[in-house]
């Protein structure tokens, strides 16, 4: 499937590699205004996910903290009067300009979530996004997307915890909506309490309704880019999520400015909140406040 779909690009025009609706609609559970759930992986593969990353984060930590033994070492042989930059440099203590860009490299993306496709993972990433999220999201989401497709993806494993783990950086994270048109949060695991996913409503809508989805392991559950959602701390153990973001370079993004289009602006005596990527001044700031209109440019 990955092959087919080309990795991060789409399937070929006129082909469907997704599931179809029918086979979708018996799994989706409603969870609030532009949010689903339905069951994704198994348990075992999602363990094996993880078990995978443990592998790379361990990678990374070795890598990194070569240049804290290097600098122990530097020091103990300073104290003793025995250190000389060329025998140092003989016996390899002063590292390569490469090896401190690589041990530098590791320390920034050991604090960072994991990129699925700089970790080997693209595949995976291909395949949930065109079997079932540019299906899902025709099915669930078409108003949203106005007819657009899904034709990006971008996916990472993030990981929260009471107390730094591999691999876990944080605890919790803020209200924020994502720079996508739709989003999974699949639960990978590992036992853990806390952690729910807080769904606020949809960024531009006078709406409000607050709903806790708690994540439970292989579950996805998928929502519009501009949901205003958080995650709550997390108690006891690790919780880990693999998110991807899905766009619509080719249709919605090429025909609206994304900022006006997240936040819903609407042109004076207009009613379809978008705003038209046309000649001059009527491309996004012609009427009403945006920052990528010509007066902020």
């Amino acid at each position: 499937v990955a092959e087919s779909a080309g990795g991060a690009s789409a399937p070929p025009p006129g082909r469907r590699l997704g599931l179809s609706h029918t086979q979708l609609a018996g799994a989706l559970e409603d969870q609030a205004d532009g949010a689903v759930s339905l069951p994704l992986l198994s348990s075992t593969a999602c363990e094996m996910i993880l078990q995978y990353c443990d592998t790379v984060w361990r990678g990374l930590t070795r890598v990194a903290s070569n240049s804290k033994r290097r600098r122990s070492s530097q020091s103990d042989a300073a104290g003793e009067g025995m250190w000389s930059q060329d025998e140092s440099s003989e016996e390899g203590v002063l590292p390569t300009s490469a090896e401190q860009d690589q041990e530098t490299l590791a320390q920034e993306l050991l604090g960072r979530p994991l990129e699925m496709d700089a970790a080997g993972l693209g595949p995976l990433v291909s395949s949930l996004m065109f079997l079932i999220v540019d299906p899902l999201a025709d099915m669930a989401f078409a108003k949203e997307l106005g007819g657009g497709k899904l034709d990006w993806r971008h996916g990472f494993i993030v990981g929260y915890a009471q107390d730094k783990t591999l691999g876990a950086t944080r605890t919790s994270l803020v209200r924020h909506t994502d720079d996508s048109e739709v989003t999974v949060n699949l639960c990978l695991g590992r036992d853990f309490s806390g952690g729910e996913v807080r769904l606020l409503g949809l960024r531009g809508e006078d709406r409000v309704d607050q709903e806790d989805y708690c994540p439970e392991v292989g579950r996805g559950l998928v929502h519009i880019g501009r949901q205003i959602h958080e995650v709550t701390p997390v108690t006891g153990g690790e919780r880990f999520a693999l998110i991807l973001w899905a766009r619509a370079w080719g249709s919605t993004r090429a025909q609206v400015c994304p900022c006006c289009w997240m936040n819903r602006r609407r042109e004076q005596g207009g009613s379809d909140g978008r705003a038209s990527r046309t000649a001059s001044n009527q491309e996004c700031g012609g009427s009403y406040d945006c920052i990528c209109g010509p007066q902020w440019n």
